[in-house]
């Protein structure tokens, strides 16, 4: 049993003002498990030519990312209260 993520949550994510112009807005989701099953998802942003990764962009990606995430997905919400 996981939490379902939507594609379109994502892209979402990647259109708010704060990272729009950092991003292109191309990503990819890759799911992972552990050897105990355990399942997680890593997602890969796509950064315009321009821009180089740091912490600051990194951290603001993730943040909108999660936000949304909350907000669009009641599990998620109760599993990152």
């Amino acid at each position: 049993m996981g939490i379902d993520i939507y594609a379109q949550w994502i892209k979402d994510a990647l259109y708010v003002s704060e990272v729009e112009t950092f991003v292109t807005g191309k990503f990819h989701l890759a799911k992972k498990e552990d050897k105990n099953f355990n399942g997680s998802v890593e997602i890969y942003v796509e950064l315009k030519k321009e821009v180089e990764e740091n912490q600051d962009i990194i951290t603001k990606v993730s943040r909108a990312i999660i936000e949304t995430l909350k907000k669009e997905s009641t599990e998620f919400n109760h599993l990152h209260a």
